[in-house]
């Protein structure tokens, strides 16, 4: 994906964040999340399966 693109994601992903005062649901939270999904998915070779999407 282009470099804008995924500025323009990360950007919506913090308004959205921003909106709710939880103190856990926050960036790192969402940061966190993120790298463990890929890490599952990469780990359990399912990449090939999704590399696509």
């Amino acid at each position: 994906i282009s470099i804008n693109a995924l500025q323009n994601f990360l950007e919506q992903m913090e308004s959205g964040y921003s909106k709710h005062r939880n103190p856990y649901h926050n960036l790192i939270h969402a940061a966190d999340v993120l790298q463990t999904t890929y890490q599952i998915i990469y780990n359990s070779g399912l990449m090939v399966e999704v590399n696509g999407v």
